[in-house]
């Protein structure tokens, strides 16, 4: 009996032994479900339709439930909400319209997590080396990314600033200064308004979009930072819109 199960045992480790020697020493995955970007050359139609967080998060930002057009119409006298059940008989439309703003008020919340959004995807974009190569591509993303970034400072104005996708473990975003961000925002745009080119095409931004954008940064740079002592702004607002 003993000679018996001596022989059974030393047949399994014999044949644990032989499986460890001939297993699988290749661990290189083979994705099936999804595309490895370090790997992948992507065609034109997968990279348009790689914007779409782009450009869909602006839609959202202008035009989502308490979105940034409610915010700066119900604060004003252009829309008149009336009480209605259901949220709350409309009291959050009233403290819009009184200037009486608190935190229970969702529009602040979503406006600012959905510029972010797409601040997110512009810069996820911008790391593929790919894209990187075209310079059309990376005006239209970091004329985008402006975009969120005026909003968010012309509502916020003390704003995290980041333009990288990727981070260690542990990061945490910090506020720019407001001069920081209206520097950034300037530089960037200066420097991507002719690479938009000046073709009127659904959904992307051309050059005298770009201009726009700096018309209104100057229009509104003594109101921001609460300085009347420097009228060249408005004159700067002139000339960029002499380029549209």
């Amino acid at each position: 009996m003993n000679t018996k199960f001596r022989n059974i045992l030393y047949g399994t480790m014999l044949g644990v032994a032989g499986l460890a020697t001939t297993g699988c020493t290749d661990l290189d995955e083979h994705l099936y479900d999804t595309i490895a970007t370090e790997n992948h050359e992507f065609t034109n139609k997968e990279i348009m339709a790689m914007f779409g967080p782009v450009y869909s998060s602006l839609r959202n930002v202008y035009w989502g439930w308490y979105s940034y057009a409610d915010m700066m119409d119900q604060s004003s006298d252009v829309w008149c909400i009336p009480y209605r059940i259901g949220i709350g008989w409309g009291d959050l439309y009233v403290s819009m319209h009184k200037h009486e703003f608190h935190p229970q008020i969702a529009h602040f919340n979503d406006t600012w997590t959905r510029n972010y959004a797409g601040i997110n995807a512009c810069n996820k974009l911008l790391g593929y080396q790919q894209i990187q190569k075209n310079p059309k591509l990376v005006a239209q993303l970091r004329g985008y990314r402006a975009l969120y970034y005026y909003i968010l400072f012309d509502l916020f104005r003390n704003i995290p600033l980041d333009t990288e996708f990727e981070h260690p473990d542990g990061w945490l975003p910090e506020q720019a200064k407001p001069q920081e961000t209206f520097d950034f925002l300037v530089k960037e745009l200066n420097e991507i308004a002719d690479d938009c080119g000046t073709t009127i095409e659904m959904g992307k931004l051309n050059k005298y979009a770009i201009h726009m954008i700096l018309a209104k940064m100057y229009l509104n740079h003594n109101a921001w930072f609460q300085d009347d002592s420097d009228n060249s702004w408005y004159g700067k607002c002139i000339d960029e819109l002499n380029q549209v």
